[in-house]
């Protein structure tokens, strides 16, 4: 595996609290509320109501606060949900109502309301253009067309309505053991002239069990990326140790792995493809999980954390702006308890990265090239055996390959197609003068495929020295110099090379042949090797 090279990631942990929503079966109550559907006389307190005439429907208002409620007691503990048929009508005409709509101007003061102790929650009944409809479900009795939609204009009309399904309100409370809940619809301030609520049936659902209060251990991760990386990805590592502890686990894995979207909806990551529903770690510019494409900015592949605190992160589509930073959300979750990783890319200035692997061995090749002659586009070979057999490896086709720096001795990735500045160091095409280019696309072939100035810089009798770097796993280095002679003495189109392609040969001082050579000078191939 080819060495990554990475900045400082640092990591800080803060603890909050907040809710996680639960799921669960419902089920049915509203047999606790008296006279839920209205077509009885009792069990309401109807104060500023025309009262209850068991038609199904109550009247409430026309320019008069009110308060239709009654009290329930001996509810289990739970979550519950309440709901009630009401539709609120606004004073004036309906093309008054129907213009103040447009501009939510409608003063919806009438309320549903649920009241357990000293805890309230409500909603705003809804407008009757709430439920404007090109179906006129009253029949012509008692609706009114404005602007193509119908709308009832009296309280059967409304009735009509609720039958179709029309205008359900909801709020959700919680009930503690030995509690009891007040529910109602009341209007107490700022009436409209002739406006007026009607009411109709109620229902009661008990959710589930209370929610607990979760825990969320938050974690930040701040991770400086170097701009220009692109798909090459650079690794951010994290502790999971305090999340472990807080979770209750010894182990995690990717089922208790979710992305969270910027609105704080959670996606359960998908194990089976790699993938969270095929986003597979990428993000937009805002923080939303998005399939690889055109709108995608950072990939971060958390869910590779789980096996050893390790992942991935790169970028595309422009996302790698120096001083740019993009914030993704991961979240570990074990029942009520989660932790979760908001995790920022920083974009930096690039810079060259250090690596100076041991070196334990150098191989020359010596070529000559004709001076004054650009991309002249020679090739030459070199024993690829002899510098895997030094590596201890069976091909070098399984070693890291590098350009060496002459001037500094880094080794750094081949972003440059092998070319290099005067000095020797690896360089972008064209941006010097004295650019010379010794390409190895296949180093196992023993190959050198391409050798080339790009301008008459080097003379007759000039010399350069270009060196590629093989590395193996324990980072033990063999580095491959490559020796040019500029001289007119040397056929057009033709290196002329020192060196042999034999079966290689290794050999200790006292003339034994050896397999595996260690710190020292032995013979290869009949030439001394100091193996370092």
């Amino acid at each position: 595996m080819k060495k990554i090279f990475t900045r400082m990631m640092v990591l800080t942990a803060a603890l909050t609290f907040s809710s996680v929503a639960m799921t669960a079966q419902e089920t049915d109550y509203t047999s606790y509320i008296v006279n839920a559907d209205l077509t009885g006389t009792n069990g309401w307190n109807a104060d500023g109501t025309k009262g209850i005439d068991g038609s199904g429907i109550v009247k409430c208002g026309n320019n008069a606060v009110f308060d239709f409620s009654q009290t329930i007691a001996n509810l289990p503990a739970g979550q519950y949900k309440l709901t009630a048929k009401a539709a609120y009508r606004y004073s004036g005409s309906e093309q008054d109502e129907y213009d103040a709509m447009q501009t939510d101007a409608v003063t919806k003061n009438a309320k549903l309301y649920a009241t357990v102790g000293e805890e309230t929650v409500s909603t705003l009944v809804m407008n009757r253009y709430d439920g404007a409809s090109t179906t006129d479900y009253a029949n012509g009795s008692g609706s009114v067309m404005v602007n193509g939609l119908y709308v009832p204009n009296s309280s059967n009309a409304v009735k009509a309505w609720f039958e179709a399904g029309q205008y359900v309100n909801e709020v959700t409370f919680d009930m503690p053991a030995d509690g009891s809940v007040t529910i109602g619809i009341a209007k107490s301030a700022q009436p409209e002239v002739g406006d007026y609520t009607v009411i109709g049936p109620w229902t009661l659902t008990r959710l589930g069990d209370v929610p607990g209060e979760a825990q969320i251990l938050e974690q930040t991760i701040d991770h400086e990326r170097m701009a220009g990386q692109g798909y090459t990805p650079s690794i951010a590592t994290v502790d999971f140790t305090a999340a472990k502890e807080f979770l209750g686990v010894d182990v995690l894995n990717t089922g208790m792995l979710y992305i969270e979207k910027p609105n704080g909806e959670l996606i359960l990551f998908n194990a089976n493809n790699g993938a969270a529903d095929g986003y597979d770690g990428w993000f937009n510019g805002e923080g939303a999980p998005e399939k690889w494409g055109s709108n995608t900015k950072v990939c971060v592949k958390f869910f590779q954390a789980i096996s050893d605190g390790k992942f991935e992160i790169c970028d595309m589509n422009g996302a790698d702006e120096v001083g740019k930073t993009y914030t993704v959300k991961w979240q570990l979750v074990n029942g009520e308890k989660a932790v979760r990783y908001t995790i920022n890319v920083n974009f930096i200035p690039y810079v060259q990265p250090v690596y100076t692997p041991e070196i334990i061995g150098v191989v020359d090749v010596d070529v000559t090239m004709k001076p004054a002659t650009a991309y002249e586009g020679s090739t030459a070979t070199f024993d690829a055996a002899e510098i895997a057999t030094m590596l201890g490896l069976g091909s070098l086709a399984d070693a890291d390959e590098y350009i060496v720096n002459v001037t500094d001795g880094n080794f750094v990735d081949n972003t440059t197609d092998g070319w290099r500045n005067a000095d020797g160091d690896a360089a972008t095409w064209g941006s010097s003068a004295g650019m010379v280019c010794v390409k190895c696309n296949n180093p196992a072939s023993g190959t050198i495929d391409y050798l080339g100035a790009i301008d008459d810089t080097h003379q007759e009798g000039a010399t350069y020295t270009a060196k590629w770097g093989f590395v193996n796993a324990e980072e033990k280095a063999v580095v491959l110099r490559v020796n040019i002679l500029f001289t007119d003495g040397v056929a057009d189109g033709i290196a002329a090379v020192e060196g042999t392609s034999e079966p290689v040969q290794v050999f200790n001082l006292a003339g034994q042949k050896v397999e595996k050579a260690v710190k020292g000078l032995y013979i290869v191939n009949g030439r001394k090797v100091v193996m370092k």
